[in-house]
């Protein structure tokens, strides 16, 4: 059987298109990479920003797979290390880091608005660096 259109599995464009959770197990609505890997959000204009939310993925396919059944700690997918930049039309400049991250939704209030027309998701790496990062959606306020 072929799908026409196909169905965007994984690309990054699925990080804007309003779905911030798996549905059954396809499509799957959400940007996945190895990390290390950048996701880049572009304006045709700058934007002030002082809000940035992200959804990670660290849902498990099967019941048993579950990190409270297994004993650890958190979805070896779920991105463990990362950093926001901001584009001051010359360079990046780092407006946030977060280390030991395990939550599924973050929303990161940021200490200054940032004035830009690009902003990037730097993904260091997951806790498993195996698997894929995965992540459903990044809103920008």
């Amino acid at each position: 059987m072929i799908i026409t259109p196909a169905i965007p599995l994984g690309e990054a464009a699925n990080v804007i298109d309003g779905t911030s959770r798996r549905f059954s197990y396809n499509p799957v609505h959400m940007w996945r990479a190895i990390a290390p890997a950048s996701l880049t959000l572009r304006w045709d204009s700058p934007q002030e920003i002082s809000m940035v939310q992200i959804t990670f993925d660290t849902l498990q396919r099967t019941y048993h797979e579950m990190p409270l059944d297994c004993g650890k700690r958190v979805a070896p997918q779920c991105v463990r290390n990362y950093d926001i930049e901001a584009f001051d039309g010359d360079e990046w400049r780092a407006v946030l880091s977060e280390r030991d991250n395990y939550h599924r939704f973050r929303r990161h209030e940021l200490a200054k608005p940032v004035c830009t027309n690009a902003l990037r998701l730097n993904v260091l790496s997951t806790w498993d660096e195996a698997k894929a990062a995965g992540i459903y959606e990044v809103r920008v306020y």
